[in-house]
This record gives structure tokens, C-alpha cells and sequence, in this order.
């Protein structure tokens, strides 16, 4: 099987998890925690998508740049593309930092709920985690992986998360386990996807995001 049929394969695949986990999760949520909790985590998850548009397309530009090193098997120039990106993404990342302390410090203003400012606080700290970890974390990688068309590697990985994620949060939620943990549990888990691509590319490449752009 070629590694198109595997990346559409494992895509289609671990969009029905997704779809499955979209549907049961908010339900155990809001009949857990009540509707309200469920539309804190929504209310939260969307303040912080909103700094995922600094990204504004970089990931594809860089995505694409991989595409000339790889073919001609250049490890130097595959090394510079990472270097530069992973200085962006660093101040991407202390941009996110800076944005969710700003949610930490005026929840009160912009999340209208009943719940307590300790509640609220530790949710978008938790949250902030898990979205870092999704959107930020070892994401070099990951395009480095899609770049050379082993996005498989990338689905085969989320797959395993999403079902563990699913898994864990169902047994946490029937015990009782306070929302913030839940959802901290889940954000750890998401580090599992960024770790293998890490993992693998660091093998695979021998990548090194410390070299320098060569000057002519």
C-alpha cells in the first residue's frame, strides 16, 4: 500500500473517531457537569482559537519549503527550514503565553458564568495546555511528516490519542473527577502526537533545530 492510499486510509478513519468523540464528550460533559460547564469549556476553547490566526498560513508556507530538500535529500537545508520556523513558532508560542495569562487575569470580564474564578482560572489554564499541545507542540514536525507524505504516521498517532482520550475522560467523568482535571488528563494526552513526530522525524531526518541559515 502506498503511502497515498495509507494517508487517506487512516484520515477517514480517524475522522469518524473524531466524529464519535465530538458527539460523546459534550453529552458526558453536560450531564455531568451540567450545561453550563459544557458552555464554559466552549466559551474558553474559542477565546483561545482565536490566536491560532497569528499563524496566518505559515504552517503551510513552511509545509511547502520541505517539499525541494526532501526530494533532493538535503539534511543541511531540511535543518535551516526547521531552525528558522522553530524561531517563530517560540515567539508564536510566548505570544500564546502572554494571551492566556491576559484570560487569566480578566476571566471576569470576558466569561460570564456562575461558576468560581478558581474554577474558571484553572479551565483555561487546562485548556491553554491542551490547545498548546494540539496547535503548537512538535507542529515543525508534523509538517515535516506531511511534507513527505507520512501523514499516516500523524492519523495512526491522533487515532490512538483520541480513543485513550475518549477512554480516560468517560472513566474520569463517572467518578466524579473535578472538570479541571478532565480536562488537564485530556491536554497530556495530546502530547502524545507531538512526541512521536518528534521522535520519528529526529531518527528518520536526524533533524536539528539549532543549525543556522547559512550566508551567501
Amino acid at each position: 500500500m502506498n503511502y497515498v492510499k495509507r494517508n487517506i486510509i487512516s484520515s477517514l478513519i480517524l475522522q469518524l473517531v473524531c466524529i464519535v468523540t465530538g458527539f460523546v464528550l459534550p453529552k458526558m460533559y453536560i450531564q455531568t457537569y451540567g450545561s453550563e460547564a459544557n458552555g464554559l469549556i466552549q466559551m474558553i476553547s474559542q477565546y483561545l482559537t482565536l490566536i491560532g490566526f497569528l499563524e496566518m498560513g505559515i504552517g503551510a508556507v513552511i509545509k511547502s519549503s520541505f517539499y525541494e530538500p526532501l526530494a533532493q535529500n538535503d539534511a543541511n537545508k531540511l535543518n535551516e527550514i526547521a531552525s528558522s520556523a522553530s524561531k517563530f513558532f517560540k515567539k508564536l508560542t510566548l505570544i500564546f503565553i502572554v494571551y492566556t495569562i491576559f484570560l487569566v487575569l480578566f476571566n471576569s470580564k470576558l466569561v460570564n458564568t456562575s461558576f468560581s474564578p478558581y474554577m474558571t482560572i484553572t479551565l483555561i489554564l487546562a485548556i491553554s495546555l491542551r490547545n498548546y499541545m494540539y496547535s503548537f507542540f512538535g507542529i515543525i514536525n508534523r509538517l515535516l511528516l506531511e511534507a513527505d507524505q507520512r501523514m499516516y504516521i500523524i492519523s495512526f498517532c491522533d487515532f490512538f490519542s483520541e480513543l485513550l482520550n475518549l477512554g480516560l475522560s468517560v472513566y474520569l467523568m463517572s467518578k466524579g473527577v473535578q472538570l479541571q482535571i478532565v480536562v488537564l488528563v485530556s491536554a497530556f494526552i495530546k502530547m502524545i502526537t507531538p512526541i512521536a513526530a518528534i521522535i520519528y522525524t529526529k531518527k528518520k531526518y536526524n533533524i536539528n533545530m539549532k543549525v543556522q541559515k547559512e550566508s551567501k
